[in-house]
């Protein structure tokens, strides 16, 4: 549809009091420039400091201002999940709400969607205040998962994305605990394209990536698409099982041999166990988040 009826964004939050009226003044100059009619939906994931109360009221004065509460922390994966799960609109507009992904590229990525594709992803071809340890690890992220994913995921493309309500619905079937979005956006299919940007430096606040949640995601990553990464400890026991035979006939360091070995089969109970853990939090049936209030 080249002017869909409605839309909605999303935008996940957590602890951004200090830039939310920036980042909610400027999303709604997007809308209104867009000549769309539409929502801002937030999602608060479960914010410790005033930001619930200074989007209520906002959202008293603006009722395209919608609000999500967590009752905790449940992750931003989470909170995407939730926004699209309450949003009845034509298309969907993925962002983080400290303006890193500019909003403004909401028209090329529409006009793609007028040619017919279901989802439109952010690829960031340069990234602004970051390090280069933060952006060799991003970039070995991708590239590492895909090794492993029957559905690679686009490289250097994050949550940032315009989605039709066809591509809303299938997403949503998917009812997985531990959720790495991107992959399962991967997974979905249907008629999907990249488009270029450049990623600035936060504007303010810190970013609540740190690295235990990094490390949480990238592990989700590798276990998401399926059992892959189950090579990888194959292929060492393997290669360590033949090494120490070679040690045992050419210099009879049996326990060396044996070590190696050992160090395997942990590596491999290990992973397994991983996984086993994630099929023992699915199994539970606990829900993705709790919604605390809506507004």
């Amino acid at each position: 549809m080249n002017n869909p009826a409605q839309i909605e964004f999303i935008v996940p939050a957590f602890n951004e009091s200090e830039g939310i009226v920036k980042t909610c003044e400027r999303l709604i100059t997007v809308l209104e420039s867009s000549n769309l009619t539409g929502n801002i939906i937030f999602v608060d994931d479960g914010s410790t400091d005033n930001m619930w109360q200074i989007l209520k009221d906002i959202a008293e004065n603006d009722k395209r201002v919608k609000l999500i509460r967590f009752s905790r922390n449940f992750g931003h994966q989470a909170a995407i999940t939730a926004g699209l799960a309450h949003s009845h609109a034509d298309y969907n507009f993925i962002l983080d709400a400290d303006l890193q992904d500019p909003p403004e590229l909401l028209t090329g990525m529409l006009a793609l969607a007028g040619e017919g594709y279901d989802v439109v992803y952010g690829v960031r071809t340069s990234r602004e205040g970051e390090t280069a340890l933060k952006k060799g690890t991003a970039s070995l992220f991708y590239r590492v998962i895909n090794l492993f994913s029957p559905f690679p995921i686009p490289l250097d493309a994050g949550d940032f994305r315009l989605v039709s309500a066809r591509a809303r619905a299938l997403f949503l079937h998917v009812s997985d605990k531990e959720r790495l979005n991107r992959e399962i956006w991967a997974w979905v299919g249907l008629k999907q394209i990249g488009i270029n940007y450049h990623r600035p430096a936060r504007a303010f606040g810190k970013s609540k990536y740190n690295w235990k949640r990094m490390l949480k995601l990238a592990f989700d990553g590798l276990t998401a698409g399926g059992t892959g990464v189950l090579l990888v400890p194959a292929i060492v026991s393997f290669l360590l099982f033949a090494l120490s035979i070679i040690l045992l006939v050419s210099i009879s360091t049996l326990a060396a041999g044996l070590a190696f070995t050992a160090s395997a089969v942990l590596l491999g109970m290990t992973i397994a166990g991983f996984y086993i853990g994630r099929l023992y939090h699915q199994s539970r049936k606990r829900p993705t988040y709790l919604i605390w209030e809506r507004l």
